[in-house]
């Protein structure tokens, strides 16, 4: 398990702050690698029949 700090502050995030932080926080915590050992189905065409 990864100790990550959270804290929380009253400055505005802009959209690209908010995705890179998401993105630093994904690469922290591993979960790609443990989300590619998953038997998820797989991803389609959202408008295919």
């Amino acid at each position: 398990m990864v100790n990550l700090s959270i804290v929380y502050s009253d400055k505005q995030v802009t959209p690209f702050g908010g995705m890179s932080l998401m993105k630093r926080f994904l690469d922290q915590t591993g979960i790609r690698s443990y989300l590619s050992q998953l038997s998820l189905p797989a991803s389609g065409s959202n408008g295919g029949l």
